[in-house]
């Protein structure tokens, strides 16, 4: 199930060094040298810290566990055993002008870590089972920007891929730059009909989309292996999460 989605389709974006991509159903320009970086807001902007203590607040979906590091400053999120995967999810509603920063580092080889924007599925969305929180759930019942990170396990091609649901719909594919267990920084946000995701401030994907979503809940999201429930744990660190709503 997860595999075959993420061996089959997905999605993904970026800036700074474009990287070869495909985009098969939106204007991609990564490649375009003309246009090499998204698009400036010439509004106002809100940029709003995101601390630990706030994250631990946040809605969860699925199996899983929050805690923090000592220090306090690092937040672990954890996909245990039984779990189809594990999200977290802003409490508010931001967007459609919004872009999300932090840094992130997965802790065992064996799992994907996905990126959350424009989610949203009505009033039911935070009332579904633990249970139902699988792949299917998300790809039929939740309007949303996923990307994908860290996706060596489950796609040898190692690339990520951005995709728009509900659907399933690939708008873009790249290679994946946070491939080992180790921080990165990562930069994912929309403006409009504009698309982009970094990584180490190096632009994987820039793209443009039609008929995009309004505003949504960001979040974060890891699936653990096998393909169906997870056999074994599967960790991510989260720190210095930043949200920037453009007005």
């Amino acid at each position: 199930m997860i595999s075959k989605l993420l061996n089959g389709s997905f999605i993904l974006i970026i800036l700074g060094t474009s990287i070869a991509c495909h985009n098969p159903n939106a204007n991609d320009r990564s490649s375009d040298p003309a246009d090499p970086d998204p698009p400036e807001n010439t509004g106002t902007e809100k940029v709003i810290p995101v601390p630990v203590d706030t994250l631990l607040t946040w809605r969860q979906l699925g199996i899983g566990s929050l805690d923090t590091l000592p220090d306090g400053e690092v937040l672990s999120m954890t996909n245990i055993p039984g779990s189809y995967g594990y999200s977290l999810l802003s409490q508010k509603r931001f967007g459609p002008n919004v872009k999300l920063n932090f840094k992130a580092k997965a802790m065992e080889e064996e799992g994907v870590g996905f990126i959350l924007l424009s989610a949203f599925a009505g009033q039911e969305f935070f009332e579904v089972s633990k249970a139902a929180n699988d792949w299917l759930y998300w790809q039929d019942s939740v309007n949303n920007y996923i990307v994908t990170w860290h996706v060596g396990y489950h796609n040898k091609q190692g690339l990520s891929y951005l995709r728009k649901d509900t659907g399933s719909h690939i708008i873009a594919r790249g290679t994946d730059l946070a491939e080992q267990e180790k921080w990165y920084a990562f930069e994912f946000g929309q403006m409009g009909d504009s698309l982009w995701y970094k990584v180490n401030d190096t632009l994987v994907l820039d793209t443009i989309v039609t008929d995009p979503l309004g505003p949504g809940y960001l979040g974060f999201r890891g699936v653990g292996p096998p393909t169906g429930p997870s056999t074994e744990n599967f960790t991510i660190l989260y720190k210095d999460v930043v949200i920037t709503q453009y007005e």
